[in-house]
């Protein structure tokens, strides 16, 4: 039975005419309202987590992420990662020293003798997943995407997420050629440019141009 106090009517939710000499009481003690309907809330908001415990699904899992890296981007990921519930362990391939000293959840990646691993390709990646039955692998640095590990893992490991664009996603950013010839396809706005393979024509190019525009010469690929 739930009992409740209503501070507008100055009466009691629940109970009837029995239960008079309660009512007189609080009628006579104005104090105890407000605790009262203090009380109320309380009592009602514990029944509320209560229903809603039962209700829901257990929101605690033992999942295994794996994190491709070896940077302090990675390391970053990795302790973000191991501070949600849902994570029982993050694997990071390779790792560095930084998630090697972590502990907790946090680990580098070893071989299926215990040595630590210390490639992020494809392969090693593939092995690695599968071996430790993940549910998630997240990929930090921009190599495996270009090399298609998405894609892989899509295939071979469909049930597993995989956060990170396919190799066609990750072409963006492998090549900056490609970038600029994409804004300007499809009207996205973007500084102008040109396209070089030849140092002498780069060079030309660069004296044609106003000496006072800014000007910026980068190589096409990853940095």
């Amino acid at each position: 039975q739930v009992i409740a106090f209503d501070v507008g009517s100055n009466s009691f939710l629940g109970l009837d005419s029995s239960s008079s000499d309660i009512i007189d009481f609080i009628k006579t003690n104005p104090s105890l309202s407000g605790s009262l309907a203090c009380a109320t809330l309380a009592a009602l908001s514990a029944l509320d987590s209560k229903a809603t415990e039962q209700l829901l699904p257990a929101t605690t899992q033992s999942d295994t992420v794996v994190l491709i890296g070896s940077g302090g981007r990675e390391h970053a990921l990795a302790v973000a990662l191991a501070q949600s519930p849902l994570v029982k362990e993050v694997i990071v391939c390779p790792g560095n020293g930084g998630t090697k000293a972590e502990g907790g959840k946090i680990s580098n990646a070893v071989d299926s003798d215990g040595n630590p691993i210390s490639k992020q390709d494809n392969d090693t990646v593939l092995e690695l997943v599968k071996r430790v039955n993940a549910k998630m692998v997240v990929v930090g640095p921009e190599q495996p995407l270009v090399d298609g590990v998405v894609d892989v893992l899509a295939v071979e490991c469909p049930s597993v997420k995989v956060f990170g664009p396919s190799k066609a996603g990750a072409e963006l950013e492998a090549s900056k050629a490609f970038t600029k010839d994409f804004l300007q396809q499809h009207g996205i706005p973007t500084a102008k440019y040109q396209n070089f393979t030849s140092a002498d024509e780069a060079i030309a190019y660069v004296k044609s141009l106003d000496p006072n525009d800014r000007q910026v010469v980068k190589a096409s690929g990853l940095a």
